[in-house]
């Protein structure tokens, strides 16, 4: 409960904040959606790092529709948190509206074919995509 009362308190003034920086918190499903409300107000947001956060399928699909604010996004990094295909999909529909994305750090995620179709077919519109 303690992380969560200082994300609430700290995110909401997020609207300048260009970089976050959360990786190891183990933070799971519920952190994420609370991270998510405050991404929504993030516009100028360039790094995200999540990193062994434990957030699952829903914490990722939360993210997802936040992310659709975050059209200034560079860097994205999820590794090891666990998403599974239902959670990359989740992302994959959120990545275009993310146009600045140059890197996208996914592993141990453990998404699958069906995940990483839904990955590459988003990717596909992202032309300064440089890492994934």
């Amino acid at each position: 409960m303690g992380i969560l009362f200082l994300w609430k308190r700290w995110t909401s003034q997020c609207d300048d904040r260009i970089a976050m920086f959360f990786s190891g918190n183990n933070i799971g499903a519920q952190g994420a959606a609370v991270l998510a409300s405050a991404l929504q107000r993030c516009s100028q947001l360039q790094s995200l790092e999540l990193a062994d956060n434990n957030i699952g399928a829903e914490g990722a699909a939360a993210l997802a529709r936040a992310l659709q604010h975050c059209s200034q996004l560079q860097n994205l990094d999820l590794r090891e948190n666990n998403t599974g295909a239902e959670g990359a999909a989740a992302l994959a529909a959120a990545l275009p509206h993310c146009s600045q994305l140059q890197y996208l750090y996914l592993t141990g995620n453990n998404i699958g074919a069906e995940g990483a179709a839904a990955l590459a077919a988003a990717l596909q519109h992202i032309f300064l995509i440089i890492f994934v």
